[in-house]
C-alpha cells in the first residue's frame, strides 16, 4: 500500500489530467503521454496542462513510502511513471475524460491499495577487492562474503540462468570462473558483497552500488584508528567497483584495482580479520550497521550516517586538499544544526566549542578550541576561498587525528542511547552537562 501522500492532490492531479485529453497542443514535444484504453483500440493524448500536472504527479509519489520504505529505494522512475500512467488509464476507461472527483477519488483509493507489488527477493552481487574477511560480515543491509572457490561454484550452479540453460550457458560459466580465479589469484584475496532486496530490477544495480558504497564507507571511515601510519589506510578498499547483478558478474581481472582510478602500483590489504574486526565491533560497528540496515530514525542518527560518508571519501583522497575539505565536511555535518544559521560569521568559533565538548577534554581546553578555531577553520577557508593553503601541511596530520576521535564520541554517545531526537537539544544537553561538571 502507498503510504505518505496526499490523496486530496493526487485527485486533483489526475482530474488535471484527464481534462486535458484531447486539447490540440501535445505534452512535451516529442514525448507526448498516452494513455491506451483497456481494449488497446484507442490511445489519448495529455496536453500541455495536462503534461505539467502528470510530471507533478511522479514527484508527489517520489515522496511516498511502501512498507515504511521509500518509494525510490523500490520502484525505478521508469516504473513510477508506468503506475501513474495506469492511474490515469483507469479513470479513462471507466468513466471517460469527463469524471467527477468523487468518481476520480474512489479510482484513486482503489490503485493506492494495489500500487506495491511483491517483487522476490533477488540477490545483487558486486566485488571488493583488497579487503581480507575470514568470515562473512554484515553492515546494514549488505553481507560481505570471503570469497572462495567454493562460493563462486555455488553461486554459478544457484542462479536461475545457469539452471534453465546450463548447456548454453557453459562457456559464460567457466569465463566467470576464470575471472574468479583471476580476482583470487595473489595475496590480497577478494569479498564478495551481496546485497538481498525485494525491488525493481532495473533499479537492484543502482541500489547494490550505492549500499555497497554506503557500507564500505563505514569501514573506511576505521582505518583512521586501524592502521599507522595513515597513508596505508585510504587505499586499503577499492574506492571504485565493479557494477552487475550475477547473471552478468563483472570483475575486473589482470588491473591494478585502487581508490581512485589513477592510483598504481601495490595496494596494502585492508585487514579485518581477527583482533581487527573484533577491535572495530568494539567501537560501533554493529551499532553503525543497524542504523545502516533501519533507516535513521532522527536527525542524530541522519547526521552521523553522512558524517562517516565524508569521512570515508576522505580516506579515499588521494589529493590532499579534497582530504582536508572532506574531512572538515564530516565535522561540521555533525557539529551543526539548522538553529546555527544566524551566526555563521563565528561558525569556526562554535564548531571549535562543540568539538571541545565532543573531545570531552576538560584539561587543555582553551588550546584544543584555539587548534579548531585559529588553524583547522583557517584552513579550511583558505580551501574554500582561495583554492590552497599554505598551513594545509602542517594541519591536515592534526584534522586526521582528531576529526575521527569527535566522530566516534558522537558514536558512543548515539550507541549508549542519548533520548536527543535533534541535533540543537543534543548540543544544548552537552554544555548543561559541563556546566554542571565545572
Amino acid at each position: 500500500m502507498l503510504t505518505g501522500i496526499n490523496k486530496q492532490e493526487i485527485v486533483k492531479l489526475a482530474l488535471m489530467c484527464i481534462n486535458s485529453i484531447g486539447t490540440p497542443a501535445p505534452g512535451p514535444v516529442n514525448k507526448p503521454l498516452k494513455v491506451w484504453s483497456s481494449q488497446g483500440a484507442s490511445v489519448t493524448i495529455l496536453g500541455v496542462n495536462g503534461a505539467r500536472a502528470f510530471k507533478k504527479l511522479i514527484q508527489h509519489l517520489k515522496t511516498s513510502y511502501v512498507e515504511g520504505e521509500a518509494v525510490t529505494k523500490i520502484y525505478s522512475e521508469k516504473t513510477l511513471n508506468s503506475k501513474a500512467q495506469e492511474l490515469i488509464s483507469d479513470i479513462v476507461n471507466r468513466y471517460g475524460r469527463y469524471a467527477t472527483k468523487p468518481q476520480v477519488r474512489a479510482v484513486v483509493d482503489k490503485w493506492v491499495l494495489r500500487f506495491h507489488a511483491d517483487f522476490p527477493l533477488t540477490s545483487y552481487y558486486v566485488p571488493v577487492v583488497n579487503l581480507k574477511l575470514m568470515v562473512p560480515l554484515i553492515i546494514g543491509k549488505v553481507i560481505f562474503h570471503p570469497l572462495t572457490p567454493e562460493l563462486v561454484d555455488r553461486l554459478l550452479c544457484s542462479h536461475d540462468y545457469f539452471v534453465d540453460h546450463a548447456q548454453a550457458s557453459q562457456g559464460l560459466k567457466d569465463k566467470l570462473k576464470r575471472d574468479a580465479a583471476d580476482l583470487l589469484r595473489g595475496e590480497n584475496g577478494g569479498v564478495l558483497a551481496e546485497v538481498p532486496m525485494a525491488v525493481d530490477p532495473s533499479l537492484g544495480d543502482e541500489l547494490c552500488i550505492e549500499y555497497v558504497e554506503q557500507s564500505l564507507n563505514v569501514l573506511r571511515y576505521y582505518g583512521y584508528f586501524l592502521y599507522s601510519p595513515l597513508q596505508q589506510a585510504h587505499i586499503g578498499i577499492q574506492g571504485r567497483l565493479s557494477k552487475g547483478t550475477l547473471g552478468t558478474l563483472y570483475f575486473v581481472p589482470k588491473k591494478q584495482s585502487g581508490a581512485h582510478y589513477r592510483h598504481t602500483g601495490p595496494l596494502v590489504t585492508y585487514d579485518l580479520s581477527g583482533a581487527y574486526l573484533d577491535r572495530v565491533k568494539t567501537w560501533g560497528l554493529d551499532f553503525l550497521s543497524r542504523l545502516l540496515a533501519n533507516k535513521p530514525a532522527n536527525e542524530l542518527e541522519t547526521a552521523l550516517i553522512t558524517s562517516i560518508e565524508w569521512s570515508g571519501r576522505a580516506s579515499q583522497s588521494l589529493q590532499p586538499e579534497t582530504r582536508y575539505l572532506n574531512l572538515w565536511t564530516a565535522v561540521e555535518t555533525i557539529l551543526t544544526c539548522e538553529e546555527d544559521k544566524g551566526c555563521i560569521k563565528k561558525l569556526g568559533q562554535l564548531i571549535a566549542k562543540r568539538a571541545a565538548l565532543m573531545l570531552n577534554s576538560k584539561k587543555g581546553r582553551e588550546s584544543i578550541q584555539n587548534l579548531w578555531n585559529d588553524k583547522l577553520y583557517t584552513v579550511r577557508c583558505d580551501l574554500v576561498h582561495r583554492g590552497s593553503s599554505s598551513e594545509l601541511t602542517n594541519y591536515l596530520p592534526k584534522l586526521e587525528f582528531y576529526a575521527p576521535l569527535v566522530i566516534m564520541s558522537y558514536v558512543k554517545r548515539l550507541e549508549t542511547g542519548d533520548t536527543c531526537s535533534t541535533k540543537h537539544q543534543f548540543f544544548s544537553q552537552l554544555e548543561k552537562v559541563d556546566k554542571r561538571n565545572e
